[in-house]
């Protein structure tokens, strides 16, 4: 329940902190509710347990519990009747952010302060040890950079300079695609399950883009998950994923309006169907703090997010 709190405290912290910037536009900021759908019997057993678990343990009063329902007469809920085939759902609040706006107008902010240097395009290709008089040194291309701490927060690639984690943060292929849509079609993001898992995930971007971003396509990738697990290939597309995106909206969308199959709002290969590495960590969970045996070296890496949290 803490770890829930924590994540819905965040969606007040980018409203003032979008707010008080002036970027909320920029970035295509939007509160609202999102469902998870069951799409089998099984998703729905452990959907509708897990609510009825949290509604036990906390109460029906509890301010996340009543921010939350379960959606079992679909009839009762037509604007979440979008998924052909949804046996119930639960509802619950969220937020929509494009990130890579998001990250790019708080360097923005941060540069013109100039409280930042910014080496874009400058990997680092070793980091020392600290020497006799405490500095570390970090090499890179364009020069050396000397410095009394190191914060290594490079996520998935924290084992380029710290091979220790090689076998501790590791890689997972991810992909998603961006769908053409009439304004507004989709007015809630949204999740399916059949199990475990989330399948399928989906989101509408606000006029002008109007683009519906589709991600998951787990019950097609389900088949190759050497395609996916310890797999870093993000220059390369999984095969037959820009089909099934294509094909979803008509199988899986209640009343689709384009045309079959959906057009790709780019090219497949020019961001119309993208492929990038999400990371994982032995346990699923971070590794943050001081790095043992390395005086000076900490890390910030290892976080096995949900969502896809790096467009």
């Amino acid at each position: 329940m803490d770890l829930i709190k924590h994540e819905i405290a965040h969606l007040e912290a980018f409203r003032d902190l979008l707010g008080e910037e002036g970027i909320a536009d920029e970035v295509c900021f939007r509160l609202g509710e999102t469902f998870d759908a069951a799409m089998s019997d099984e998703a729905w057993e452990r959907l509708k347990g897990a609510y009825e678990a949290m509604k036990k343990d906390h109460g029906e009063g509890h301010e996340v519990v009543r921010a939350c329902r379960l959606i079992e007469n679909l009839s009762d809920a037509e604007e979440f009747t979008q998924m052909k085939g949804c046996l119930g759902a639960v509802v619950h609040p969220t937020g929509q952010v494009w990130p890579y706006k998001f990250v790019h107008a708080l360097l923005r902010t941060v540069l013109k302060a100039g409280n930042l240097n910014l080496q874009a395009h400058t990997p680092a290709e070793t980091v020392s040890e600290r020497d006799e008089s405490g500095w570390i040194t970090v090499k890179t291309a364009r020069g050396d950079v000397r410095t009394k701490a190191v914060m290594h927060a490079t996520n998935r690639w924290a084992s380029h300079l710290l091979p220790e984690f090689s076998n501790l943060i590791f890689g997972s292929r991810s992909t998603l695609a961006s769908i053409k849509a009439r304004e507004g079609f989709i007015k809630h993001t949204g999740a399916q399950h059949w199990d475990s898992m989330v399948n399928n995930y989906h989101l509408q971007l606000p006029p002008p883009y109007n683009s519906i971003i589709i991600g998951g396509a787990r019950s097609l990738l389900v088949h190759s998950p050497q395609d996916c697990y310890r797999n870093d290939e993000e220059d390369k597309q999984f095969d037959g994923v820009p089909e099934f995106f294509q094909s979803w909206p008509k199988s899986d969308i209640t009343e689709w309006p384009g045309s079959h199959p959906a057009e790709l709002a780019r090219n497949v290969d020019d961001g119309g169907c993208w492929s990038g590495i999400e990371s994982m960590s032995i346990d699923a969970f971070p590794f943050v703090g001081d790095i043992p045996d390395r005086d000076g070296h900490f890390v910030a890496a290892g976080f096995s997010g949900h969502g896809t949290c790096f467009l």
